[in-house]
């Protein structure tokens, strides 16, 4: 990867009386809140490491600016299909900013040498700077690293060790800043702003799902359709699968653990290089519902699994049409051999921790 030191902006931490309130509102502000002087801008270029502590578990990762023909040349790979008015949106964003918000996170296999670089910062010193959130028990922290030498180190690693980078969030935003590129390759859109985590720094969690009705069927007719292709138990209590190919649901107050019968996949599992359980969602059930394209169908509402089981109960609710699904997180090497096939996962197959947020660390295009 060509990595490349950027001149930040970020909040004035001094002035910053409620980052959760700064960070959902910067979207609708960013003019405003820069020209108030409450948004500050580096004078130097620089490499910042970044560190999510959430709870005792702390993720760290390097953010950079990413040479964009990184992108065009498929070095960074996607997973997800992206939609095109999505894709128009950011690109109108950075238009009317010239700038964006949060870093496209990108993960990689783990290079000791790089870690080893990163750790020697963090144990050494203090961060820069350093924010708390009420909503959620995290602290960041970023490390400013404006010393030349240490770039050019920095910059050799990924440019030799990081051949590929995976994009586990940022797929919209990425795709903006190439549209730009391409449509203006002399003007300043040349450097994508990106974080790289290596995959020991990351987690997938699942990315549930609740589906608003039962398509005119009773709950009896739909359970019986679903006995055609997946074996039923029912469940005393709450659960989560316990491995892939098995899926939990809720209906009617009931849980029940789903898995689906070996001679109904058996010839899909042949014909694919990962078969996931999220694709057989879509091909068995969400068919059975009427869902034709799960993109753009308004009676799903997809679950990020960082909010448990918890948030399947609170949106299926006492409502007895509705069903939530909870399904077993995609694993890191699945993710990775379809998208080293060029491949892409149904939507919302995957949600990674940590979670940016928008506003902390931003870069202008220049």
């Amino acid at each position: 990867m060509k990595i490349k030191a950027f001149r930040a902006l970020h909040p004035n931490f001094n002035l910053l009386t409620s980052p959760d309130s700064f960070t959902s509102e910067i979207k609708k502000n960013f003019k405003e809140l820069l020209a108030s002087g409450l948004i500050e801008i580096e004078k130097k270029p620089a490499f910042f490491i970044y560190r999510i502590m959430d709870g005792d578990q702390a993720h760290t990762g390097l953010i950079t600016g990413t040479d964009i023909r990184e992108y065009l040349q498929n070095n960074i790979k996607k997973h997800e299909q992206t939609l095109n008015a999505r894709e128009q949106t950011q690109l109108n964003r950075i238009l009317q900013w010239n700038t964006t918000l949060k870093p496209i996170l990108l993960v990689y296999k783990k290079v000791p040498a790089i870690a080893k670089m990163l750790r020697d910062v963090t144990s050494k010193r203090k961060p820069d700077f350093e924010v708390s959130f009420e909503s959620s028990p995290q602290i960041h922290k970023f490390w400013r690293i404006e010393d030349k030498n240490w770039h050019k180190k920095i910059s050799a690693l990924f440019k030799e060790k990081v051949k590929t980078a995976y994009i586990a969030d940022g797929h919209h935003r990425i795709a903006g800043t190439a549209a730009l590129y391409e449509k203006f390759p002399k003007m300043h859109y040349d450097q994508a702003f990106t974080a790289y985590f290596s995959f020991d720094e990351v987690t997938i969690l699942p990315y549930n799902r609740v589906i608003s009705n039962l398509h005119g069927k009773s709950p009896a007719r739909f359970i019986a359709e679903l006995s055609q292709f997946m074996k039923i138990k029912p469940l005393t209590k709450p659960a989560v699968p316990r491995h892939k190919h098995q899926i939990t649901m809720l209906l009617r107050h009931e849980w029940y653990r789903l898995e689906w019968r070996k001679r109904k996949i058996s010839k899909l599992a042949a014909g694919e290089p990962v078969l996931l359980d999220s694709h057989l969602l879509n091909l068995f059930v969400f068919s059975r519902l009427g869902i034709k394209d799960p993109r753009s169908d308004r009676r799903i509402t997809y679950v990020g699994g960082n909010e448990g089981l918890e948030g399947i109960i609170r949106r299926v609710g006492d409502d007895p049409a509705k069903i939530g699904f909870c399904l077993y997180p995609v694993d890191i090497a699945e993710l990775v051999r379809i998208s080293d096939l060029d491949k892409t996962l149904p939507p919302k197959s995957t949600w990674f921790e940590p979670r940016l947020k928008n506003g902390l660390i931003m870069k202008a295009f220049e």
